[in-house]
């Protein structure tokens, strides 16, 4: 099933992770019955790195062309 066939609220949130422990315990203080884990393969396209707050494109990393951020640890 593709995002296309998905319904999906501006308000939810997509959490990506390498780490599936990590992944695991989104979304934080919900029941365990909330969480879900997909495994994906995603095409990033053009990638910004994004290295704290405050970096000038934090906000509108999307409006200059780029498909995803990084956020850098």
């Amino acid at each position: 099933m593709g995002f296309s066939s998905l319904r999906w609220d501006a308000r939810q949130r997509l959490y990506l992770s390498r780490d599936l422990k990590k992944a695991s315990r989104y979304p934080i203080n919900h029941p365990e019955s909330d969480r879900a884990v997909v495994r994906v393969m995603v095409e990033v396209g053009k990638v910004i790195a994004i290295n704290g707050q405050g970096h000038p494109m934090q906000k509108s990393w999307h409006d200059k062309g780029s498909t995803t951020a990084w956020n850098l640890p």
